[in-house]
């Protein structure tokens, strides 16, 4: 039973966080969705057009909950993938190393092209989790070794 549940788990993909630092992270793309550029009131949307208007069916575009098409006094805020990942670099939320991908025309998965800009704490929070896993690698050798001392001694006692 053991042994397939481990084959189970050895199967599947890696699970990308939901959210980097205080931003959730857009489902299709990763991108981190950002609190809206005009209203300032609400976080922004990642969405995927359903319409064949203007052949942008299945292009992904984030827009504020508050854009509603017909109302007066409604927000504004609406860009394409890559307008929005050109918002987010302004800005300084992410970095982009193109040298390393070339330059990219399609509208690809952002994951593969962004790294997401740490700030100090998730920095620092990073730097304690490698020094506990190295603490941690000791420890069980400290284990190991001992328990080869217990048992050398208990043979040779005999």
């Amino acid at each position: 039973m053991s042994r397939r549940a481990s084959s189970s788990t050895c199967n599947r993909r890696p699970q990308l966080p939901d959210r980097i630092g205080e931003y959730p992270l857009g489902r299709q793309t990763g991108l981190p969705l950002i609190m809206c550029e005009e209203c300032g009131l609400q976080r922004v949307l990642e969405l995927v057009a359903q319409t064949d208007e203007k052949c942008n069916k299945g292009r992904v575009f984030f827009k504020c909950p508050r854009n509603m098409q017909g109302v007066p006094g409604s927000c504004r805020f609406f860009e394409w993938q890559r307008e929005y990942l050109a918002i987010l670099v302004d800005q300084g939320k992410i970095v982009m190393n193109l040298e390393q991908h070339g330059a990219v025309e399609e509208e690809a998965d952002s994951r593969a092209l962004v790294r997401v800009q740490k700030n100090s704490m998730e920095v620092k929070l990073d730097a304690l989790v490698g020094a506990v896993k190295a603490l941690s690698l000791v420890m069980g050798a400290g284990v190991v070794v001992g328990a080869m001392y217990v048992f050398s001694v208990s043979l040779t006692s005999c």
